[in-house]
């Protein structure tokens, strides 16, 4: 697959430790994506997000165009000491006090400055040009035959399995002008056509490849040993057949006529899916970035002209060229021990003949060694000849970075236009080189640029959310690895109208920033959220997945930069952060700002690019809004009046003072309840799971592990949702998730002192809606477990509304719809919508008249009455004292005064909304200027309980849920069986997995229809309705045959013995690596006291594995019984775009 750029990914993962800084600012609502779904059952719920999965799977990402940093839980204050003691510097202070401000009905806190001081701090020394000490259990080796490298690492999570990446150092920048596109293709066909990958099918092993512009990796995610499949026995070791399987990959793939066929056929399908408005987008502002180099005309995709017509010869020949030993880099981390695994590569890799290219680099080295003349004189000259980064022998990627390109003209804007663009959207990048971190000196300069994010990112987020035309305001400093430069990001998003007053906020926090600086309390939060986040992580090392630890081992050996142990970086971060002062901070928020705050003036850096995408009307129609070069350059050089004094937040120490506490404790007297008589806890001892009722209603469910040491994951989840609108107020729950989101706010504090609040305490706080629940999901370190207690005890209890955030809900509201409208996938999935939900409003938008309709009072009362005591449940997982957490939970949850929940759950008429046979099968096509399709299907599903009211088969026995009877004649075994409540959720897993394989070997292997396909169930739960669902990613003359092949498909799918081990083999490895995450477990508390889930029982949940190795073929096929698929029962809709 092609991976496009992702600068910033991993931005600060060079090292394990360094994941710690892959920080992002918390703010209790995402101004540009809300986390609701639309629609019914699998259509309704997870529909939209579905459509970006797919094209995720195949590794499509916009560059991370913000690294906001996350500012963690303040520790206490830190002094920012300089070298050298004998120096005093100044800093300012800024002092306030806080003043009552109307807003609505209520009176809010707010603070002002009102005066500024100097303060005067010491500093320290420390020697900061010490080497930086690389990770302990990391080895590394080289093959001295061939040149074969080769880094191991020992990590025992998840224990029992390892990952294997193999890197070969060819890229797109390897191609000639006719060979566009064949390293993707080469990649392709040497990693499905393996055979000795292929053995490792069942083993529930996963395994991947990817393509960029320098580089090509494959990778395998493995079991130890095999627990037996067709073609391999029980404990066979499966580390040599992996790295068997990527030998072959790289250095033995055949490379037939038939695979290069077949995998041309993929790569048109999946050029089709990528290339989307947003990857077009992406490629407009890399071509603007790097115009003075090959990249844009070397996107790893593909020249789809190229693709079609290029000859086998010449895959074959890019192949024999390029994949040699001495370009490749091999990662092993996992559950392994570093000896035996040495080892072992050297018997696998060692055979492997050498390069041409390595051979005369190592005649040159003898002979230098010996004495000899000539070699020694051209070994001088080339004495770091190495094929991996090498630049003599690899095509060159010359940067003009912009702190070398000071001019007194302007840059000039480049404009994308296109009518299928949803909205302003505005880049100003500069590029740097990459400064490869090695010692403590560059430890220290990389800290710098991250606290420059940091602090600006947080002074953008807060000056966005509030005001409804700014859409999104981004500032990202990160390197790529893939673009080999560092790249300086200001990207701002706005309606086409609206884009000059986005843009002057932009430039007015920028400019504060270069001339003024950032003040102390922002950097020492900032520093102090780092030093917490760094510690949080250094706790959690031993918990860190092997796929997390080897791609940032990746990334830092292709950056340069060291890989540390995270204790190791931890205590290095603290003795770094000392040296660091306010002065130091704002003169690099000047190197790295200048290019935008300067913009225009004399000698001042040229910008490497400054791109606006701009929405234009349809052919032959004016322009919805006239933007040009020279009115972007106007705006960028318009100079501020002179600035005044920001607003600054107060930052609270807490948000339910003992006073307060104890008022709303006269009104509802915390106590816990007997969960059964005379039992006041149920605690299940096979799981370790308890559950415990509060007086108000409350249900408790808790669970302690270690998977994520000092950290405390909460759900809290109100049953309800989108299934409570009526039809007179379609849309009335999702609007009021949105204003809570866009602006709400909590108590008698402004929004701003509540998100800052939660920024400093490390919670992660998110607000979501579906068609059976709203959700508050939290994450914080432990010791603020207090803290998000009072947080849901506001919101339960005290939470406002106002008309501006309303207003601006709205306004967003209306703007995502605009981007459905010019969106393929989503319109499509939309059309499947309107057909199935009968155009039912509160399913498939809702549009902007039907929002624009509802008034304040309305959204509130249908929200606020979700938000109720009597079926509130809070699940509660992560490394806490039970006891201590108890007593938090009793004191502040228990105080949230009691309020019934609403009758009846859902809307009676929800679940016999019946669709329009008119639009069974429908088209759908676009105005574009490439040819891109997509395709939906599907039908009616039962829930996840086994339960579907449309094919009338479920019955509830003895509390239990079966989806039918057991008959007379069947076997005690499976009597027992499908009377276990988890029967049904097991069966539909495996159904989930096996028809995915089905349709994917089908559409993909037999017939190359299709580049991706996947088989989905819906997650409905109380619902007696649910969906499934299949996305088709396919080229646009062959959509429609593979929505037909894949309906077929469908109603011939073989449940085959091989299938179903082979599944439970992939099911049970989720779960085994899953189950040691908080969220995973989360999930599972979900619902064990919901009495509208009555079959979810806490007993069965340490079953649930051994019960899924029970289920037998004709379980499966029963099941599928209750899943509609005949002709009449399968919705389509596809997508076209292009002609």
């Amino acid at each position: 697959m092609y991976r496009p750029v992702q600068r910033g990914r991993r931005s600060t993962c060079f090292a394990a430790a360094f994941m710690a800084l892959a920080i992002v600012v918390v703010s209790l609502v995402s101004t540009r994506n809300s986390s609701d779904s639309l629609g019914r059952g699998a259509v309704a719920t997870k529909f939209r997000d579905r459509v970006f999965q797919a094209t995720s799977m195949s590794g499509l990402r916009s560059r991370p165009i913000s690294s906001d940093p996350r500012p963690k839980k303040a520790t206490p204050q830190l002094k920012h000491l300089r070298r050298d003691t004998d120096n005093l510097f100044e800093v300012r202070r800024t002092n306030y006090k806080i003043f009552a401000e109307k807003n609505g009905d209520d009176w809010v806190l707010k603070p002002k400055a009102v005066s500024m001081e100097t303060v005067h701090q010491d500093v320290p020394t420390m020697d900061l040009d010490g080497e930086l000490e690389a990770h302990p259990l990391m080895r590394k080796g080289q093959i001295a035959s061939n040149g074969f490298r080769y880094i191991i690492l020992n990590n025992p999570v998840p224990a029992g399995r390892f990952e294997a990446h193999l890197q070969m150092h060819v890229g797109s920048i390897e191609e000639a002008d006719d060979e566009q596109g064949v390293a993707h293709i080469v990649e392709h066909v040497t990693f499905l056509g393996s055979d000795k990958r292929s053995v490792l099918f069942g083993t529930g092993s996963e395994s991947n490849a990817y393509t960029d512009f320098h580089h090509t990796v494959y990778h395998i995610n493995c079991p130890l040993v095999s627990q037996g499949t067709s073609a391999l026995p029980p404990n066979t070791k499966l580390l040599p057949l992996a790295l068997d399987a990527l030998r072959e990959i790289a250095f033995e793939a055949k490379m037939l006529n038939s695979r290069i066929e077949k995998e041309r056929l993929a790569v048109l399908s999946e050029l089709s899916m990528m290339t989307n408005m947003e990857y077009r987008m992406t490629t407009q502002e890399i071509c603007e970035l790097h115009s003075e180099t090959i990249l844009p005309q070397r996107f790893p995709i593909g020249d789809e002209a190229t693709i079609r017509k290029v000859h086998p010869d010449k895959v074959r020949a890019f192949y024999k060229r390029f994949y040699h030993s001495d370009r490749a880099d091999l990662f092993i981390v996992g559950d392994i021990d570093l000896d035996s695994t040495e080892e072992l590569v050297k018997k696998i890799f060692d055979p492997v003949p050498p390069s041409p290219t390595y051979l005369a680099r190592q005649a040159m080295r003898v002979g230098a060694i010996a004495g000899l003349e000539e070699y020694n004189e051209t070994f001088s000259k080339f004495p770091s000849f190495d094929p991996r980064n090498d630049w003599r022998i690899r095509p060159q990627v010359k940067h003009k970075f912009s702190s070398e390109n000071r001019v007194n003209d302007p840059a000039k804007p480049a404009i994308f236009r296109h009518e299928m663009i949803p909205s302003m959207q505005l880049v100003m990048c500069a590029k740097l080189p990459v400064k490869p971190i090695k010692s403590k000196e560059d430890l220290r300069d990389f800290v710098l640029n991250r606290l420059v994010v940091a602090c600006l990112g947080w002074s953008l987020t807060s000056k966005v959310r509030p005001n409804p035309p700014l859409t999104g305001i981004e500032f990202d400093h990160s390197d790529s690895m893939s673009e080999s430069c560092a790249v300086t990001t200001l990207k701002l998003y706005s309606r086409p109208y609206e884009w000059q007053d986005t843009l002057s906020v932009a430039l007015k926090d920028v400019r504060r920033a270069y001339k003024r600086g950032f003040t102390q309390p922002e950097l020492d939060c900032m520093i102090n959220s780092m030093l917490a986040d760094s510690k949080q992580a250094a706790q959690q090392a031993a918990n860190i997945p092997s796929a997390e630890i080897v791609a940032s081992l990746l990334e830092a050996e292709l950056l340069g930069h060291t890989f540390m142990d995270f204790n190791y970086y931890h205590n290095l971060l603290e003795d770094v952060t000392r040296t660091i002062t306010l002065e130091d901070v704002n003169s690099r928020a000047q190197e790295l700002l200048e290019y935008i705050a300067r913009y225009g003036q004399e000698d001042s850096p040229v910008p490497a690019a400054i791109l606006a995408c701009v929405p234009q009307g349809p052919e032959g129609t004016e322009a919805l809004v006239d933007i040009e070069p020279v009115s972007i350059q106007q705006e960028l050089m318009k100079l501020p009046d002179e600035d005044e004094f920001d607003d600054e937040v107060e930052a609270l120490e807490e948000l339910i003072p003992e006073e307060t506490l104890r008022e709303y404790q006269k009104i509802q007297k915390p106590e816990w309840q007997e969960f059964q008589p005379g039992v006041a806890r149920k605690k299940d001892k096979a799981t370790g799971i308890i559950m415990r009722q509060l007086s108000n209603g409350i249900k408790v469910n808790i669970k302690q592990t270690d998977n994520t040491p000092n950290t405390i994951s909460i759900a809290a989840v109100s049953p309800g949702g989108l299934s409570r609108e009526t039809t007179e107020h379609p849309g009335s729950v999702k609007l009021g998730v949105q204003a809570i989101m866009q602006g709400g706010t909590f108590g008698n504090y402004t929004r701003e002192m509540v998100d800052l609040f939660s920024m400093r305490k490390l919670m992660n706080i998110n607000f979501g809606v579906n068609l059976e629940s709203i959700t508050w999901d939290l994450t914080a370190p432990t010791e603020t477990t207090d803290d998000l207690l009072q947080f849901l005890m506001l919101v339960y209890s005290d939470m406002r509304w106002n008309q501006e955030s309303f207003e601006s809900a709205k306004e967003l509201f209306n703007s995502n719809y605009d981007v459905i409208t010019k969106s393929l996938e989503m319109q499509t999935a939309d059309m499947l919508v309107r057909a199935v939900a009968n155009d039912d409003a509160r399913f498939w938008g809702p549009p902007p008249e039907v929002i624009n309709n509802l008034s304040i009072e309305v959204v509130q009362k249908e929200l606020e009455a979700q938000l109720c005591t009597e079926n509130l449940e809070v699940s509660i997982v992560g490394d806490f004292d039970l006891k201590e957490l108890e007593a938090s939970v009793l004191k502040y949850l228990g105080s949230i005064p009691a309020k019934k929940a609403p009758t009846p759950l859902y809307q009676p008429d929800i679940i016999h909304i019946k669709s329009d046979p008119s639009r069974q099968h429908q088209r759908i096509e676009l105005p574009d200027d490439q040819k891109r399709a997509i395709g939906y299907l599907t039908g009616s599903a039962p829930n996840r309980w086994g339960y579907s009211a449309d094919a009338q088969v479920a019955t509830r026995e003895k509390g239990f849920w079966s989806f039918t009877k057991p008959s007379k004649s069947d076997d005690e075994d499976s009597v027992k069986r499908r009377s276990h409540p988890m029967f049904a959720p097991a069966c539909i897993e495996l159904i989930e997995k096996m028809v995915s394989t089905e349709l994917y070997s089908y559409l993909r292997d037999s017939l190359s229809l299709v580049y991706h396909t996947k088989f989905e169930v819906g997650v409905n739960e109380r619902l007696p309705t649910n969906d499934w669902l299949i996305v088709i990613n396919s080229e646009h003359q062959n959509v429609e045959r593979a929505v037909n092949e894949a309906s077929k498909c469908l109603r011939n799918v073989r449940f085959s013995p091989h299938m179903l081990q082979s599944s439970k083999r992939s099911v049970q490895h989720f779960h085994e690596s899953e189950s040691a995450s908080d969220a995973y477990w989360i999930n599972m508390l979900r619902g064990l006291q919901d009495d509208s889930i009555a079959e979810k029982k806490v007993e069965a949940i340490a079953e649930y594995q051994n019960l899924i190795q029970e289920i037998t073929l004709e379980d499966v096929r029963e099941m599928w019984k209750l899943f509609l698929t005949s002709e009449k029962d399968v919705f389509t809709c596809v997508g076209v775009s292009g002609g």
